[in-house]
C-alpha cells in the first residue's frame, strides 16, 4: 500500500483522477483545511489511514523495533546531512551542470547556521534521468555573509514518492542547553513548471529549477495564498542531554507530511491579469462586443478563451451547463471552484500528494530554524521498495 493518495477532482472525461502515495496509520484522522484564494474558498479534507507499507515488499522494522533502536525504518534510502556552522564558515560552494556521479563535489551535505534560520530548497524533475541525490548549493543563507540564497538539493524522481525521517545526531551542549531544530514549509520558495505539452524541450531532463523557462512552457501556478496547503506546518526535534551511554536517546521522527501538499495548479496562460495567480478575474477577458473586460464572466468570455486555445476539450455550452448552478448565465465566486475542477488547464488535488508529483519540476523550500544542532540527518526512503509502519 502506498503512503499517500494522489487525486484530482476531475471526472474520467476530464483527465481522470490521479492516484499516488497512500498514507497509512492505525486510526483515521481527518483534517479539514480551508484555503482562501483571492476571494475563493477551497475546503480540502484528507485522511490518514492505517497500514503497514508502501508497495514493494522489502520488510521494514515494526513500530516496536523502530522505537527500540534509532527510530529509522529499514529499506533503501538516501541520506542528507545538515551541519550547524558558525557565521563566516568558509566552505560554501555551489555547482552548475549535471553531476557525473553520486559522489559529486558537494556530497550529501548542506550547511546551516548553528544559531539562526536558513532555507533548504528541494527540487525534483520528473523527466530527469539522474538517479542520485545532488547538492547544487551546500549552504543556506546566514552561514556566510556573502551567501544569501538557500541551499539547493535535487531529489531523484519517484512516482510513489519517499518516506522522510529526520533525526538529530549531535547538539551543542554548551551550558547544558538542549539543542533543537524546527523545520517548516517556506511557501515563498514553492514553484512549479512543466515541459511544453506539445513539443518537448531539448535537455529538459537536465533542468533543476523553473527559472529562465521559455515562454512556450506550460507553467502551472500553485494556488498558495493561504497556510495549510501542506499536511504539516512544522516539525521540531530536540537533542536530549545524555547522562551515560544510551540514556534519553532521541529517535528519528517521521516528517513525510512536510512534503505532502494539497492545492491547485493551472496553466499560466490563463493568468490574464499577470499577477502570478489564478482568480475569477482571469476568465473575464472580453465583453459582449469583443472589447475590454466588463467585470462579468459569462459565455462570451469562454467563447474567446476557447478561440484563443486557452481552454481545450470543452465547448462554451458544456462549461456553462456544468458549472452555472445558479442558472443566471454568469459564473460567480461560488462557482469558481467547479470551473477549475472542470477545465483541463487546471488540476485540483483535494487529497495530499507527494508535492513533487504536482508538475514536471517542483521546487519546495523548507525553513531550517537551528538552535544549537551540530548535525541532523534526513533520510529519504524509496516508497516503492520500502515497508514503513507509521503511527
Amino acid at each position: 500500500m502506498n503512503i499517500m493518495t494522489r487525486k484530482t477532482t476531475k471526472s474520467s472525461s476530464c483527465n481522470g483522477k490521479r492516484q499516488g502515495i497512500v498514507n497509512a496509520k492505525s486510526s483515521i484522522l481527518t483534517l479539514t483545511t480551508v484555503i482562501v484564494l483571492l476571494g475563493t474558498i477551497f475546503v480540502i479534507g484528507f485522511e490518514d489511514v492505517s497500514v503497514s507499507a508502501a508497495k514493494g515488499g522489502i520488510p521494514g522494522k515494526s513500530i516496536a523495533v523502530q522505537l527500540n533502536s534509532n527510530g529509522f525504518p529499514s529499506g533503501p534510502h538516501i541520506n542528507l546531512n545538515m551541519h550547524g556552522r558558525d557565521l563566516g564558515w568558509s566552505g560554501c560552494q555551489d555547482v552548475e551542470g549535471p553531476p557525473k556521479s553520486d559522489d559529486n563535489d558537494l556530497g550529501h551535505n548542506v550547511n546551516t547556521p548553528i544559531e539562526g534560520v536558513g532555507d533548504i530548497l528541494f527540487v525534483s524533475n520528473k523527466k530527469s534521468n539522474n538517479p542520485n541525490m545532488t547538492v547544487w548549493d551546500n549552504c543556506t543563507q546566514n552561514v556566510h555573509a556573502s551567501d544569501t540564497d538557500p541551499a539547493k538539493v535535487q531529489i531523484p524522481p519517484n512516482e510513489d514518492g519517499w518516506y522522510v525521517y529526520w533525526r538529530m545526531q549531535a547538539g551543542n551542549n554548551h551550558n547544558q542547553v538542549l539543542a533543537n531544530v524546527t523545520f517548516s514549509p517556506n511557501l515563498n520558495l514553492l514553484a512549479m513548471c512543466n515541459d511544453n505539452s506539445t513539443t518537448n524541450i531539448i535537455n529538459f531532463s537536465e533542468f533543476n529549477d523553473c527559472q529562465d523557462m521559455n515562454d512556450d512552457l506550460m507553467m502551472p501556478i500553485a494556488q498558495v495564498h493561504s497556510d495549510g496547503i501542506f499536511s504539516s506546518d512544522g516539525e521540531k526535534i530536540t537533542k536530549w542531554d545524555q547522562i551515560g551511554k544510551g540514556k534519553n536517546r532521541q529517535l528519528a521522527a517521521d516528517v513525510t507530511d512536510l512534503f505532502m501538499w494539497s492545492g491547485t495548479v493551472c496553466n499560466a496562460n490563463l493568468d490574464s491579469t499577470m499577477d502570478d495567480s489564478i482568480s475569477l478575474a482571469d476568465f473575464d477577458v472580453t465583453n459582449s462586443t469583443g472589447g475590454d473586460p466588463d467585470g462579468v464572466v459569462n459565455a462570451t468570455d469562454f467563447d474567446a478563451l476557447i478561440a484563443d486555445g486557452l481552454i481545450s476539450d470543452f465547448t462554451t455550452e458544456e462549461i456553462m451547463d456544468a458549472i452555472d448552478v445558479n442558472e443566471n448565465d454568469v459564473i460567480d465566486l461560488e462557482e469558481f471552484t467547479a470551473l477549475l475542477e472542470l477545465i483541463n488547464e487546471c488540476l485540483v488535488f483535494e487529497d495530499p500528494i507527494w508535492v513533487f508529483d504536482a508538475a514536471d519540476i517542483v521546487e519546495h523550500g523548507l525553513e531550517y530554524d537551528n538552535k544549537g544542532s551540530k548535525l541532523t540527518q534526513l533520510r529519504f526512503y524509496n516508497a516503492t521498495a520500502t515497508n514503513v509502519i507509521r503511527e
